[in-house]
């Protein structure tokens, strides 16, 4: 349907777009569009994945975080930086980014992402 864009013109129309606030009128007809659309019967609507499939789709797309207590010399793994960050008590963005530079978290644990 339509026509293709160039990637010049995608650019053009996202900056025309940025920043642009919408009425409380045109949220409310956004909103109503978005309710029509749920419920639209795909070949998947009304059903849902066995628990065999979720936890194989669990396993592929999530991550091994690994949890390195540098004064002890032990470590511990978690599936995902939520039950890492949840072990550490730390929020996931604070968990992120302390993964991201290699610094150690408290002066105590270095966080690191296991390649599978």
């Amino acid at each position: 349907m339509g026509t293709k864009q160039t990637e010049e013109a995608k650019e053009l129309i996202s900056k025309a777009l940025k920043g642009r606030l919408f009425s409380t009128e045109s949220k409310t007809k956004m909103q109503e569009v978005v309710k029509l659309r749920q419920g639209i019967k795909t070949s998947f609507f009304g059903k849902s994945h066995t628990v065999e499939t979720r936890t194989r789709i669990s396993v592929t797309k999530s991550l091994i975080v690994k949890v390195t207590d540098v004064k002890m010399g032990t470590y511990k793994t978690f599936r995902g930086n939520a039950q890492a960050a949840k072990y550490l008590k730390i929020g996931e963005f604070t968990l992120r980014r302390y993964k991201r530079l290699g610094k150690l978290l408290n002066g105590k644990y270095l966080i690191s992402n296991v390649k599978i």
